[in-house]
C-alpha cells in the first residue's frame, strides 16, 4: 500500500522529535499530532491566504492543543515539561 505524503511527513515529524514509541492516544500523543497538523496548516495558509475555512480549522486546533496542554499541566507536570521541551511549543 502506498503511503500518502501527509502520513510520511507525520512519521518524519514523530521521528525527528523522538516520539516514535509514544502512544498516540495519550494526551502527549494528541499534543504531538495536533502540533504537526498546526504546522501543516500554517504552511498551507502561507501559500493560500484567502482560505478562511482552513484558518478556522487552525484556530480550532490551536484552542484544542491549548486545552490539552493545560490539562496535562494539571494532571502530570513532569509529562508537561517533557512534551513542551521536546516540541519547543513555548520558548
Amino acid at each position: 500500500m502506498v503511503e500518502s505524503i501527509y502520513i510520511k511527513n507525520k512519521n518524519n515529524f514523530l521521528e525527528k522529535h523522538n516520539l516514535n514509541n509514544l502512544n498516540l492516544g495519550t494526551t502527549e500523543g494528541q499534543i504531538a499530532i495536533i502540533s504537526f497538523r498546526l504546522g501543516y496548516l500554517t504552511n498551507h495558509l502561507l501559500n493560500n491566504p484567502k482560505d478562511l475555512h482552513s484558518r478556522r480549522g487552525l484556530n480550532v486546533l490551536s484552542n484544542k492543543r491549548k486545552k490539552l496542554i493545560s490539562y496535562l499541566k494539571k494532571s502530570s507536570f513532569d509529562s508537561y515539561k517533557n512534551i513542551i521541551s521536546i516540541l519547543n511549543i513555548r520558548g
